[in-house]
């Protein structure tokens, strides 16, 4: 390295800023996508599982927009919950969505659809969060899985049931 720097343009351009920079350096970088796991088995029938669905969805402060309760599999979709970015981390769209170290949005808004049906194992319970971010328009982000999990935690403590461990 030594001898890049003493010759060339870009070794000038080096030794002038180097002392200027000191030891400091600066890294930004986007915070590591982790994989979502959008599932859970529960060792459960169906009736209850979705029976506590709903529940679990309220703790969120989420309202059901539209349900399809069956006998072979049931559904919530829930109202779009806009992100107030104030109390608990869920509110904050920078923690529920990956929105990019140089995004601002001016606020931020989410709806979840839970989906439940029967398996080898028990019920298999799966949630999609549609999180979007506004700056001159709506525009859909990825989830970090915050309210998914948080989803989860609550339907564990509606049911009493533990899922499946992966």
């Amino acid at each position: 390295m030594r001898h890049a720097i003493r010759h060339g343009p870009l070794g000038t351009i080096l030794l002038c800023l180097l002392p200027a920079l000191g030891a400091c350096s600066v890294t930004l970088r986007q915070p590591e996508v982790q994989p979502l796991q959008p599932s859970r088995v529960f060792p459960s029938d169906l009736q209850p599982i979705c029976a506590a669905i709903e529940p679990a969805l309220g703790r969120l402060g989420l309202e059901v927009s539209k349900s399809t309760p069956g006998r072979i599999s049931c559904m919530f979709e829930t109202k779009q919950h806009r992100l107030a970015d104030r109390g608990e981390p869920i509110n904050h769209l920078h923690e529920v969505a990956y929105v990019g170290a140089q995004k601002r949005f001016d606020h931020g808004r989410y709806l979840l659809t839970v989906t439940a049906r029967p398996g080898e194992k028990g019920t298999t319970v799966r949630v999609v969060a549609r999180i979007e971010g506004y700056d001159d328009g709506y525009r859909l982000l990825r989830s970090t899985g915050l309210i998914e999990k948080t989803f989860f935690a609550h339907l564990t403590e509606a049911t009493g049931v533990d899922p499946i461990p992966r």
